[in-house]
C-alpha cells in the first residue's frame, strides 16, 4: 500500500451506534463511516451544527437489533465483526458485512445474529469487552 491509502484508512473509522425512540419502532445498530479530520484541515467556515448533517458521517448500514442493546464492542482484529449485549445473558455476534441492511419500520422482522453466545446464568447487561490481541469476547 501507499502511504496515501494507508493515510485514508487511518483517517476513516466505523462508528457503532444503537438507537430506540422508546416507540412501536424496533431496535437498530447503525453502522456509520466516520473520517476523521485534523482541526487543521477544517475550513474556518465550518461551525458545528447539531441540526444539521454531518460531511464526515456517512450511514453505512441499518441492522434491526432483537431488543435493547446495552453495550457494542468491535473486534480490534476484524472491523466487520461486532458483539452486541442486551438485557439476556445472551452475547449476540455480528458480522455487519454480512448482514443485510434493513429499514427500521413498523412491524419490521428483527435481523438475525451471525452467532449467539450462551452460557451465563445470571444477566450481565454490561459486562462485554473484546481481546485487543486476539479473537475473544469476554463477557460475565
Amino acid at each position: 500500500t501507499t502511504a496515501k491509502q494507508t493515510l485514508r484508512y487511518k483517517l476513516h473509522q466505523h462508528h457503532h451506534k444503537s438507537q430506540t425512540d422508546g416507540s412501536v419502532v424496533p431496535n437498530t445498530l447503525v453502522i456509520a463511516n466516520c473520517q476523521v479530520v485534523k482541526p487543521s484541515v477544517l475550513s474556518c467556515a465550518f461551525r458545528f451544527n447539531e441540526e444539521a448533517r454531518s460531511p464526515f458521517v456517512k450511514k453505512y448500514k441499518t441492522i434491526i437489533h432483537p431488543g435493547e442493546v446495552n453495550r457494542i464492542r468491535e473486534l480490534p482484529q476484524n472491523m466487520k465483526i461486532v458483539a452486541t449485549h442486551t438485557d439476556s445473558p445472551d452475547v449476540l455476534i455480528w458480522d455487519v458485512d454480512a448482514q443485510p441492511n434493513r429499514h427500521a419500520v413498523l412491524g419490521a422482522s428483527e435481523s438475525r445474529p451471525d452467532l449467539i453466545l450462551t452460557g451465563h446464568q445470571d444477566n450481565a447487561e454490561f459486562a462485554l469487552d473484546m481481546c485487543p490481541t486476539e479473537p475473544f469476547v469476554l463477557s460475565g
